[in-house]
């Protein structure tokens, strides 16, 4: 059976469920669990389903983003994205989302140590 980038079975026909509840198993979208959403397999079956292969330069607007399951896996298809987001939780989960995609090893090893030097020092006292 073929998977996809992140782990799930791809499709041999028709949409897989379109429910939140099978993104708690992959890498990236269980990052942030979510009520209400669509699953990653649904949204690369609707981009399949509904673009022609091989189109370049298209967009995909998310007026309700959530956090960001059709923005990542249009954008891991090779879209543009665009999204909209009331919620600062789940806006600030999509751009995390997003932004973890494009970070290199190294930079996130930098982020990672500062970090910890911030939480040494918060923890010894050193911020006020």
């Amino acid at each position: 059976m073929q998977t996809t980038f992140f782990g799930a079975p791809a499709a041999t026909n028709g949409f897989r469920d379109s429910s939140f509840t099978k993104n708690k198993h992959l890498p990236l979208h269980r990052w942030v669990p979510w009520v209400a959403g669509f699953s990653a397999e649904f949204v690369e079956d609707a981009l399949r389903t509904y673009l022609p292969p091989g189109i370049s330069n298209a967009w995909v607007l998310d007026p309700f983003a959530g956090v960001g399951t059709t923005l990542v896996e249009s954008y891991l298809s090779g879209l543009n994205v665009v999204g909209f987001e009331i919620n600062p939780y789940a806006a600030l989960a999509t751009s995390i989302k997003l932004k973890a995609m494009k970070i290199s090893v190294p930079d996130l090893s930098r982020q990672i140590g500062m970090l910890e030097r911030f939480m040494e020092k918060a923890e010894g006292g050193g911020l006020k």
